[in-house]
Formats: structure tokens, C-alpha cells, sequence
């Protein structure tokens, strides 16, 4: 079943005929293809290290840890539970703000991002587990 999601996820955010119907040749929509990830995962704009990081550190961080809190303080779950939950919560954050990014204010999906998000979600899993 994840092999179906990550297939299904790869063809709507790569391909610029998913779902569209197939009339150009085969050997230009490799190229457009190959045009649109070079296009989407190579953006200099999107640095490794920045503000933009930091926040996506940051966010994931607080909301893995708050998660994990609220799961264990609030609603008496156990502390593996909790922590399950919180890095749940965390890593479901952290794809919805992508996918809304991709759709809306820069229409970029950037995985330097989710990098960033996970390292968080990390962080937030060892250093906020109270």
C-alpha cells in the first residue's frame, strides 16, 4: 500500500501530464519530464541553510514536543504512545505545509524543507520528551 502512495505521490508532484490526457511523443515527454524535476528539485533559491530552514526546524520541533505533551500530560496516553503521536502529528505537519506551499504561495514542494522538518521532528522527539 506505500509503494502505491509514494508512486501515486511521485506522479502527481513530477510528471506535468499526470491525470492529463497523453498526445506529445514519448521521447519529448521524457524530456519535459526530465525538465520538470531538474526544475523542481533544484531551485537556487532554496538553500540548505537559512532563516526559512531554521523556521521549519523550529515549527516542527515545538509541534512534535507540544503533541507529545498534550498527548502525555493532558489526555494520560503513556510515553511511547505519546511520542508516536507527537512525531505523527509532526511529520503530518510538515508534509501539508509542502503540499500547500506546492499549491499556492511558491508552488514548490521542497524536500530541503522537509529535511529541515524532520531534523525537527527529531529534535522535538528527543529533546521535548518530558
Amino acid at each position: 500500500m506505500f509503494r502505491l502512495l509514494l508512486i501515486i505521490f511521485v506522479l502527481i508532484n513530477f510528471c506535468p501530464s499526470f491525470g492529463q490526457e497523453f498526445t506529445k511523443g514519448g521521447l519529448e515527454f521524457h524530456k519535459n519530464l526530465e525538465k520538470s524535476i531538474n526544475a523542481r528539485l533544484l531551485r537556487p533559491s532554496d538553500n540548505w541553510i537559512g532563516r526559512d530552514k531554521a523556521k521549519h526546524f523550529l515549527a516542527s520541533m515545538l509541534i512534535t514536543g507540544g503533541s507529545m505533551w498534550v498527548a502525555k500530560n493532558k489526555w494520560g496516553i503513556d510515553a511511547g504512545s505519546s511520542r508516536n503521536f507527537g512525531i505523527s502529528v509532526g511529520i503530518s505537519a510538515a508534509f501539508a505545509k509542502e503540499i500547500l506551499d506546492k499549491n499556492g504561495r511558491t508552488a514548490h514542494f521542497s524536500w530541503r524543507d522537509i529535511a529541515a522538518d524532520f531534523l525537527g521532528i527529531i529534535a522535538g522527539g528527543i529533546l521535548l520528551s518530558w
